[in-house]
């Protein structure tokens, strides 16, 4: 439990018919792609240990429903969190974000108009269903409130404490228009540990079986890295490698790739 340092495993390196292989559907794909000199291949500069960090709590976002209450204008807030150790979840309604200057760490305003933070004590479990827990009633808001139009404060904020870590998971969330009435929709969700925040972003291109898995360009090693702005995982370790120091577009969205990151499954 906590965070862990791994080492990067040896990979043995591709023969000369796999890398002209390779290199042909590359060219078949992007043409002749701009070799940029600013841009430095990972062949040349080898990446540094990464750090892997678990996270002991998780609150599933899309989980998160707004349930109406029968014969009441009243919302109950249903989720569901896995934890490997009891936590506390806090739920602050309509705050804005600042920093407490005497223990440097992010704390919450709120205004004496909108409802208390609510608490809910989570269990230890795996996909633990929590129900009629959290509630609230959105039509006593305005929709600027509701709809986060002023960027500035989160109509709700779930801050979920794993006991006797280090860590925190902090998910925000906005009211929604949906086809059947109001949602909830997350905005961002953040990580912290040790005092750092990592932001988390979703991946495209998770593979849910075997066939989904392989990489775009060779197709025949498994997906590893993904590319940036757009967070498609589309390329082996090898293939990305090739790419590294090209401007080349990502190819399943043709967006300009900025940088990859490595996905460890």
């Amino acid at each position: 439990m906590g965070a862990c340092v791994t080492k990067k495993k040896h990979q043995t390196p591709l023969d000369e018919e796999e890398q002209a292989r390779r290199a042909a559907i590359m060219m078949r794909i992007y043409g002749n792609p701009h070799q940029d000199p600013n841009l430095v291949s990972q062949n040349t500069n080898p990446q540094p240990e990464s750090k892997q960090i678990k996270s002991i709590a998780r609150l599933k976002q899309s989980s998160v429903k707004l349930t109406p209450k029968p014969d009441s204008q009243e919302f109950s807030i249903d989720f569901e969190v896995t934890s490997e150790t009891p936590a506390k979840l806090t739920i602050y309604f309509f705050v804005k974000e600042t920093l407490n200057a005497a223990t440097r760490k992010t704390a919450y305003l709120g205004n004496p108009r909108y409802p208390p933070p609510q608490k809910v004590e989570i269990p230890q479990g795996e996909d633990t269903q929590i129900n009629n827990q959290v509630s609230i009633t959105p039509f006593e808001f305005t929709p600027q409130e509701l709809f986060f139009y002023d960027r500035m404060t989160y109509p709700l904020i779930f801050e979920l404490v794993p006991e006797e870590t280090n860590q925190a998971q902090v998910t925000y969330f906005r009211f929604s228009r949906g086809t059947q009435g109001l949602e909830l929709k997350p905005i961002k969700q953040i990580f912290v540990c040790d005092g750092v925040k990592y932001n988390l972003m979703e991946v495209y291109g998770l593979a849910t079986s075997e066939e989904e898995d392989e990489c775009v360009i060779c197709m025949s090693a498994k997906r590893t890295t993904g590319v940036m702005p757009c967070r498609h995982l589309c390329f082996c370790t090898e293939c990305s490698q090739m790419m590294r120091n090209q401007r080349v577009d990502c190819p399943v969205c043709r967006n300009r790739i900025l940088s990859f990151f490595l996905v460890k499954k």
